[in-house]
């Protein structure tokens, strides 16, 4: 993720113990935010699943400047996020890399 300068966090409402099971599994590296409160969902705007049985998964993708670019919920497959997800990277343009030492010669 961040040689496109990207951020994807997951949010969901499972505890943490499940979430960290669950990206070691799928050998994840991005943040998977377990909001057993529903605070964060609730601000984002999550909607629930199954009439409001369940709480929502949504994953989010971030350009570099803090844009969502992505927003995906699929509450009965969660791998599904990770391909999503991937899926919206590949789309997005590579972070330009910097030279270290760029900033002695300006």
């Amino acid at each position: 993720r961040k040689e496109y300068g990207a951020e994807v966090v997951g949010i969901s409402g499972q505890d943490v113990e499940s979430k960290q099971k669950f990206a070691n599994e799928l050998g994840l590296s991005f943040s998977i935010l377990a909001d057993e409160g529903d605070a964060v969902r609730k601000a984002f705007a999550v909607p629930r699943a199954a009439f409001g049985l369940f709480p929502g998964r949504v994953t989010y993708v971030l350009d570099k400047a803090g844009v969502c670019q992505m927003v995906y919920d699929d509450l009965a497959d969660a791998a599904s996020h990770v391909d999503a997800a991937a899926d919206k990277l590949a789309e997005l343009t590579p972070a330009a890399k910097k030279n270290p030492l760029s900033a002695l010669f300006s």
